[in-house]
This record gives structure tokens, C-alpha cells and sequence, in this order.
């Protein structure tokens, strides 16, 4: 068994934005894991810290940036909560490869969101539409209806 420390700010860890049944809005389960190893591999990255993990600077680097590249779809490496923690002295052009597909695949998400509530008001329209169509097709006479020509109630010729 292996105790490794990691230090959260106040507060605590973030919680996951959980949107229906425990998955997120990129439909999979967000448990936090992978947010939780991005903080181990960064603090293992900081030089005046004392290591947490056994592994080089270096290699932790090396470690992060192919942990945000492969995945940058995850919902626990949303940008918003990865931004925050990554070390100001990184250069942005390391982590560009990681904004890049992220931000692609948010944008696609946001997209898609975006259609199926189109798709649905279209439904929705078209429906009712249907119904008003078929309504207009039908004439209720009751005794209070009166002969849009001449005035007359309907029923007093019956």
C-alpha cells in the first residue's frame, strides 16, 4: 500500500458538475480520479517541493502534458478546473495541443446541445401544427354558433 499526500486548496477537491444520473454533460461518469492524478503529477513537477511520487521533475512534465493530451474529452479535465492548477511558468505553447481538442470538443458539445433543442422545437412546431390543421378541418356547432354570413344562430333552423 502506498500513502501519497495531496494537498487541496480550501474548500476541498471540486466536485464534478454532475448534470443526470451521476454522468456529466459529455455523458460519462465523472468520479474526479483523473483530476486527483493531475494534481499528484503537477506537485511531483514542483521542483522546491519534496516529491511525492518517485519520479523526476522532468518526467512528471512529461507525464502531465500526455495525461491532458490523451485526455483532454474527459469532464475532469475540463479546462476551467485544469487551468488553475497548472504552474504559471509553463509556457501555453506546450499545453496547446491540449486547448486545442478540448476546446474542440466542448464547442462540438455545445453544438450538439444546441441541435437537439432545435430538433425538439422543430418536433414540437410540427405537431402542433398537425393538430391545429386537423382542428381547422372540424366545425363544432353548438347553439350559440352563429352563420358567419348572415348573423343567424345555427341551431334555430334545425
Amino acid at each position: 500500500q502506498y500513502a501519497i499526500p495531496v494537498a487541496f486548496p480550501i474548500g476541498g477537491a471540486p466536485e464534478p458538475a454532475v448534470v443526470d444520473g451521476g454522468k456529466t454533460s459529455a455523458g460519462m461518469p465523472s468520479s474526479g480520479l483523473f483530476l486527483l492524478f493531475l494534481r499528484i503529477l503537477l506537485e511531483a513537477c514542483d521542483p522546491e517541493k519534496e516529491k511525492p511520487v518517485g519520479m523526476e521533475a522532468a518526467a512528471a512534465k512529461k507525464a502531465v502534458l500526455q495525461l491532458l493530451k490523451s485526455y483532454s474529452y474527459h469532464p475532469d479535465l475540463h479546462p476551467a478546473k485544469v487551468l488553475p492548477l497548472l504552474p504559471s511558468s509553463w509556457p501555453l505553447s506546450e499545453l496547446a495541443t491540449y486547448f486545442i481538442q478540448s476546446t474542440s470538443h466542448y464547442l462540438h458539445e455545445q453544438r450538439s446541445l444546441t441541435f437537439q433543442e432545435k430538433l425538439s422545437s422543430y418536433e414540437y412546431l410540427s405537431t402542433h401544427s398537425d393538430w391545429a390543421e386537423a382542428r381547422g378541418m372540424s366545425v363544432s356547432v353548438t347553439a350559440e354558433r352563429c352563420c358567419p354570413v348572415c348573423n343567424r344562430r345555427i341551431m334555430d333552423k334545425a
